[in-house]
């Protein structure tokens, strides 16, 4: 991921947080505009990943889901996210106030792959209701959140997924989001740097602008 051009580490990202995160490289601010836009590298990589980069210096600056229990690492939260069940327009359930933890085991779900943190905190939430993994459908599993939107989209189940990531088709009517009686499944997103001296040059201009957001995100929900 580095560049001969950079001086400091590139600035790896992951808005996801769900375990298998999806990373961005940040080069220069644009000087056209009062806030700093950003040609970006895409990368996926785990939690353990970007805080292992993090500490070598390959990257400056990155997002995880939740605090870090590494000492050589800092963090600070910067949004709140829900995962919830997202289900076709069409569905039956689309139009309930809720449904019962037990209607799960009715339908087909679409799960991330083993070893996700989303996948994970959504198992642990059901059974903490009495539903365990194995009297769930599984019908298909993904190694990435897009892939469950898009099936789920498609009619081929229902499925789980973080609140921000299914924003825009909420927005046009293609997914629903259904309520889980007695069940919320909460997390937070943190912006994640080595520690001792806070990020310099374009990493800093980032976290700067990533700081003056979180009011704005926050009142977006």
């Amino acid at each position: 991921m580095r560049s001969k051009r950079q001086r400091e580490p590139p600035c790896l990202g992951s808005p996801t947080g769900n375990g298998a995160n999806s990373g961005s490289a940040l080069r220069s601010p644009s000087r056209s505009t009062s806030c700093p836009t950003y040609s970006e590298r895409f990368s996926n990589c785990t939690r353990k990943f970007t805080q292992s980069a993090l500490v070598a210096h390959e990257v400056s600056l990155g997002f995880i889901e939740g605090p870090t229990l590494r000492r050589d690492v800092r963090t600070e939260v910067f949004l709140e996210d829900e995962i919830v069940l997202m289900v076709p327009a069409a569905h039956e359930w689309s139009e309930r106030g809720f449904i019962e933890p037990e209607e799960l085991k009715q339908e087909r779900l679409l799960m991330r792959e083993r070893g996700s943190g989303t996948r994970r905190v959504v198992e642990m939430a059901l059974l903490k209701r009495g539903v365990r993994t194995k009297q769930l459908n599984l019908a298909m599993e993904f190694d990435s959140t897009e892939g469950i939107i898009t099936a789920v989209e498609a009619g081929l189940g229902i499925g789980f997924a973080s609140l921000w990531s299914i924003s825009k088709e909420l927005q046009l009517g293609s997914l629903r989001a259904v309520p889980i009686h007695g069940i919320r499944i909460m997390r937070h997103l943190s912006i994640a740097y080595p520690p001792g001296q806070e990020p310099q040059g374009t990493t800093l201009a980032f976290l700067h602008f990533l700081r003056s957001r979180q009011g704005v995100m926050r009142a977006a929900r």
